[in-house]
Formats: structure tokens, C-alpha cells, sequence
């Protein structure tokens, strides 16, 4: 059985070419997917401006960042396992919004607790 050098200096050539190839296909996964980030970012803020740009509740419009798709109706834990993620999204992009409206992730959490009772 030929030891692990000997195979290595057999394999040169092809080992190389097959490191080259998987460089080649990283660099391409990443470049998509920073163009998938981009194209979901921008999504997401054209469905936040459709609704506003700003907390219904307290007027907060400062950071993106910290804005949420709340389901007015409750049930959007449910809508997200069943749908995905950007099912509301989706739907607000469609020019369905009558079941969301928007929130800073505070009011969010402070709607929460108050619908729990």
C-alpha cells in the first residue's frame, strides 16, 4: 500500500485541479449569496414602506432594523411554520396588507404580552 506522500506525489496534478474547481465554486456560492442578501433586504424594506415606514403605535422610524410584520389578528408564529418566513412579506408585496400592520420590535413584544392577557 502506497504511503500518504507517495500518493500525493502521484495525485499532484489532479488533486490541484480539484482544489481549483472547489475554490472556483465557493467564490460563486458566496457571490450568490450576497445577491440573495441584497434582493431579500430590499424586499423586505419595500414591504415595510408599503406599510408605512413607521410603528403604528409609538411612531418609531429611525432603524429599519428594528421594524416587524405583525399579524393585527394574532396567529404569526402559526403563519410562519406553515407558510415560511416570508409569507407575510409575500403577501404585503402582493398589495394584501389588511391583515399586518407595522411595529417597532418594543411595541411588538409590548402587543404580545397584552393580547396573553
Amino acid at each position: 500500500m502506497p504511503s500518504s506522500k507517495e500518493y500525493l506525489e502521484r495525485n499532484r496534478d489532479r488533486i490541484n485541479a480539484s482544489q481549483r474547481t472547489r475554490q472556483r465554486q465557493d467564490h460563486v456560492r458566496a457571490a450568490h449569496t450576497i445577491q440573495r442578501h441584497r434582493r431579500d433586504l430590499r424586499l423586505r424594506v419595500e414591504a415595510l414602506l408599503r406599510l408605512g415606514g413607521k410603528c403604528v403605535r409609538c411612531g418609531f422610524d429611525s432603524d429599519y432594523r428594528a421594524m416587524q410584520i405583525d399579524h393585527i389578528d394574532g396567529g404569526g408564529h402559526r403563519d410562519v411554520m406553515s407558510r415560511g418566513k416570508r409569507a407575510a412579506q409575500k403577501d404585503i408585496l402582493a398589495g394584501h396588507t389588511e391583515k399586518y400592520q407595522l411595529l417597532c420590535a418594543n411595541c411588538n413584544i409590548i402587543k404580545a404580552q397584552e393580547d396573553r392577557g
